[in-house]
């Protein structure tokens, strides 16, 4: 599920259908709100003329008239649920859930404000993909018949987040900025397709299957989102109490470190040079699907391996403030140190040889 609150008479003096005379309780209130999808929510800011404020009152009466009601107890959990989602930062004006959990603590304890030294940790609950494991991210073929869709749940991510205020970039730039092929995919295989589709445009790579394994999602907001499952492998493995082959998520550590840093530097790069986006940007990752699990390193003789890994996944968020790659490389040292500390209780020092930062272009240890 995605959601965006829109106001139906606007918040700020510059927005469709503001009132100057409602006041600050008026403007934020409930009457004053709906709950919509992104796509909706961009059509009915945009074509005012056929979305007046009568005709969203109307919409939003008709809706709740139709809407069954809960109980007392059950709108407590979801206000909670909605409130603890806003206070940890996970989107800046939408709640995006995957697998939420639906009985949030009675005294969610207070998160730390986000600082520009220390990753903020989010949780591995909500806000990890834009859209529906299934859903349909582009069509191809006569008549549009063939689909493809990202459909793993094994994936690592990255978002790269404009600052609150700018503004909204219309759709032919966010097309064009993918057809000229400023945008790169979450992957090192850059060879892959340009596509628009119903949250921008997208720079994809897929398998034969049709099944996107890596993409760039380029949204009219400018928030420029990487989602890949090329740096999570899966091997088979049988034990003596399970005949049956089971599959855990192998982690091949200098790759998946390799993929972040090529399209982080690429987002700061587009973000800055060809947006003009003004910094600091937020910037979140995360991996998923990992549990039991293994990362593996090269080492100097066959290489070795750590974990299992007893974390469903794992995610932070921190501040960009210089679009070089030097930042972009201090701001990676940090998370992948405490990835590596938090999923197997090793600092990145120990694990990767210094050695193999150089040659293969890795942050610095730190």
């Amino acid at each position: 599920m995605v959601g965006e609150f829109c106001h139906i008479r606007a918040a700020s003096s510059n927005g469709p259908r503001y009132d100057a005379g409602q006041t600050p309780a008026e403007r934020h209130g409930f009457e004053n709100l709906l709950l919509l999808c992104a796509v909706h929510h961009r059509v009915v800011d945009t074509e005012v003329a056929d979305y007046p404020v009568a005709r969203l009152l109307k919409m939003k009466a008709e809706h709740e008239s139709g809407a069954n009601k809960i109980s007392a107890d059950k709108a407590e959990q979801a206000a909670m649920m909605m409130i603890t989602m806003a206070q940890t930062a996970i989107t800046a004006n939408n709640i995006g859930t995957v697998n939420i959990i639906t009985t949030p603590p009675a005294d969610p304890p207070p998160q730390p404000a986000i600082s520009h030294d220390v990753p903020h940790p989010l949780p591995i609950s909500a806000g990890m993909i834009f859209a529906g494991f299934h859903d349909i991210l582009n069509h191809m073929g006569p008549m549009a018949r063939d689909i493809y869709t990202f459909n793993t749940r094994r994936f690592a991510y990255l978002r790269l987040i404009p600052p609150s205020g700018f503004p909204m970039i219309g759709g032919v730039e966010v097309w064009k900025t993918v057809k000229d092929l400023r945008l790169l995919p979450m992957s090192k295989r850059w060879s892959g397709t340009q596509a628009r589709n119903k949250h921008g445009a997208m720079y994809y790579v897929e398998v034969p299957e049709r099944t996107i394994t890596s993409l760039t999602q380029f949204f009219d907001t400018g928030e420029l989102w990487g989602m890949t499952s090329d740096v999570i492998e899966e091997q088979e493995f049988l034990t003596p109490e399970n005949a049956q082959p089971h599959r855990l998520p192998i982690i091949p550590a200098l790759p998946m470190e390799q993929t972040y840093v090529v399209t982080l530097e690429n987002y700061a790069n587009v973000a800055s040079k060809v947006l003009g986006m003004p910094l600091p940007y937020d910037v979140e990752l995360g991996m998923t699907g990992i549990e039991h699990g293994f990362l593996t390193f090269p080492s100097n003789g066959p290489g070795f391996n750590a974990g299992p890994i007893y974390a469903e996944g794992f995610r932070r968020r921190n501040q960009l403030e210089e679009a070089t790659p030097a930042a972009v490389r201090q701001l990676l040292a940090k998370y992948f140190d405490d990835l590596y500390s938090q999923l197997v209780s090793r600092r990145r020092r120990d694990l990767v040889i210094e050695a193999f930062i150089g040659p293969n272009d890795l942050p610095p240890l730190i």
